[in-house]
């Protein structure tokens, strides 16, 4: 029989006797076959029932010899003898049997701290990790384990981590602290964490305005919103069949029409939901950084699941999801691993609440869809008000809209955890080659971005997870995919070639001729070492090499999707040289004049 230390032995009983037996259980765990005081791992005594089991499981220390032992279980007539080790008469029933003593989890070695050092040095990938004293790991490092128990305070600060194969036990002296942007991991889909002590997850909002709400979800298995959440004066959840789009919107947008579709939360957060939080206390209530402690239940680990609905379109099929784990996870992964979602959708506080913008708050605070940032498999666009674009990395908590495509499960799991990046920086090291496009009005204070790239997986149609329509905001720059008439934030197209070109329309719904400026933001990937990106206005003719500099442009109110081009061979005049050598001139006969 196997028995792993630091772990509880199960170990049942039966008597059917109508008396009271005492029980003793040794093992010889100094294998010198005599069962001493310090080897006696349980002692009890049996009911009198007829029959009965005794549950006589006992605790295997930490540092419980490893090995083959013998253990014997010693009964006696409560009435008439004492289980001793050497007991042989007519009262009692003693029993031998050889067990192995292994390392938990199927790890190699055993490690222990002991709140100065690790007994058998620090732990990597093979060991299990016992920690018995104090534990933070800004001071005493990181840790990698096969498995980990704790049996102390131990602290990840921010910033550091926990990376853990397997199980994860937090035993009742002991307690765990995930610090804001520090990350717990669990790497094999079945790995669970018990709580037989205590643990926190910290997380802090951004600095918020006074009517600002966060999208947000809990970490922890049975996480209350009156518990965690029970200062903020409102939490929602929302209803994906209660949307209706508001008409005349042109864009991908979460504006429902009857502003039924978000209704107040109670009880138990869902694993993997997203919540919008008002975390003010009141409605008007002071804004700041909020700071909330999750710590009821045990850590979500493995496979998490919240069903998609699906509203005829991808459209009218907003839901809202979060990510569930103590840890960041990978955007990316998230992203293959559910065919249903095509982009992921950001709320960034830049903007308050307004009766400008478009909505069915009665109130007239309605959010601007400019607020909103996007990242889908080629990477990320800035949200049009500003701030830093999606990287592809969503931290603890994190909430996040998405379209879906049909009806279905979106899934998370241990595969899409990940260490480091567990911040509001989003942090993304894919390398593709991309341009990130930005129209902006100085005068009204507002602007719009698009993202284009390439990859050799993409198609010059529609590619899903690639390819993402455009936000509604007040002013966009978007792009055209042959055979949709869909204006797209994000577009993929195949591995670059200097021929392509890709048609760019805009739009405005500020109500005079305005001045607009276009500029590249950003760009990656190994294309630019050799190529130029131009863009060509159609209506002035104006070709703007984009590397050296912006293009200023007049419009109207309206949409004009044509007006753009981005082409990358130079269709202006060029140098010099190549004007020269295009240049023919021939004499008039007739007069004394030369035609060039």
């Amino acid at each position: 029989v196997d028995l792993e230390l630091d772990n509880t032995a199960n170990l049942q009983v039966s008597f059917a006797t109508g008396y009271t037996y005492g029980t003793n259980v040794w093992i010889d765990f100094n294998d010198d076959l005599v069962f001493d005081a310090t080897e006696l791992v349980f002692n009890g005594t049996s009911q009198s029932t007829n029959p009965t089991t005794l549950d006589a499981s006992f605790d295997i220390a930490v540092d419980a010899a490893l090995g083959t032992h013998y253990m014997r279980i010693g009964t006696a007539d409560n009435g008439q003898a004492t289980p001793d080790p050497c007991y042989n008469g007519p009262f009692g029933v003693t029993i031998d049997m050889a067990v192995n003593v292994i390392i938990p989890g199927s790890c190699a070695t055993l490690t222990i701290w002991d709140g100065t050092a690790w007994s058998n040095g620090a732990p990597d990938a093979n060991s299990y990790a016992h920690i018995a004293g104090a534990y933070a790991t800004g001071t005493n490092g990181d840790i990698d384990a096969c498995s980990l128990a704790i049996n102390a305070a131990a602290t990840v600060d921010a910033l550091g981590y926990v990376n853990i194969d397997g199980d994860i036990n937090v035993k009742s002296a002991g307690s765990l602290t995930v610090a804001h942007t520090g990350s717990v991991v669990q790497v094999q889909e079945t790995a669970t964490t018990t709580n037989g002590g205590a643990i926190s997850v910290l997380v802090d909002t951004p600095n918020l305005d006074v009517l600002d709400f966060m999208i947000m979800g809990s970490p922890m298995s049975a996480e209350t919103r009156e518990s965690v959440w029970a200062s903020a004066w409102n939490v929602q959840d929302h209803t994906t069949a209660n949307f209706n789009s508001i008409d005349g919107i042109i864009g991908f947008n979460f504006l429902d029409e009857e502003l039924d579709d978000w209704n107040l939360s109670t009880g138990v957060l869902s694993a993997g939901e997203g919540y919008l939080v008002r975390p003010q206390d009141s409605y008007n209530g002071a804004g700041g950084v909020f700071n909330y402690d999750f710590n009821t239940g045990t850590l979500n680990s493995g496979a998490v699941t919240q069903t998609l609905d699906f509203n005829a379109t991808d459209l009218e099929s907003p839901n809202m999801l979060s990510n569930p784990y103590a840890s960041a996870i990978d955007a990316d992964a998230f992203l293959a691993a559910n065919p249903q979602i095509d982009a992921l959708y950001f709320w960034e506080h830049n903007t308050a609440p307004s009766t400008a913008y478009p909505g069915a708050n009665t109130n007239g605070n309605n959010y601007s869809m400019d607020d909103v940032s996007l990242f889908n498999a080629l990477g990320g666009t800035a949200a049009t008000s500003g701030g830093a674009a999606p990287n592809g990395v969503i931290s603890t908590g994190q909430g996040f809209g998405v379209f879906a495509t049909a009806g279905g499960t979106a899934t998370f799991n241990n595969a899409m955890r990940v260490t480091t990046g567990n911040t509001t920086l989003r942090n993304n090291t894919i390398s593709k080659d991309r341009l990130w496009l930005n129209v902006n009005s100085t005068a009204y204070n507002v602007s719009g971005n698009t993202l284009l790239g390439f990859v050799a997986d993409a198609t010059q149609g529609v590619d899903s997870k690639y390819d993402n329509g455009r936000i509604a905001s007040k002013v966009s720059l978007y792009s055209h995919i042959q055979g949709s008439d869909r204006g797209y934030s994000i577009q993929a197209r195949e591995a670059f070639e200097d021929s392509m070109t890709i048609s760019l329309g805009f739009s405005s719904i500020i109500e005079e001729v305005t001045s607009y400026k276009i500029s590249l933001s950003d760009f990656d990937g190994e294309a630019w070492l050799e190529a130029t990106p131009y863009l060509v206005d159609n209506q002035t003719g104006v070709v703007t090499n984009l590397m050296e500099d912006s293009y200023s442009f007049t419009s109207d109110m309206g949409e004009f999707n044509d007006r753009f081009e981005i082409v990358f061979q130079d269709r202006s005049l060029g140098s010099q040289e190549s004007l020269a050598s295009s240049i023919a001139m021939y004499p008039n006969p007739v007069s004394d004049m030369v035609t060039i």
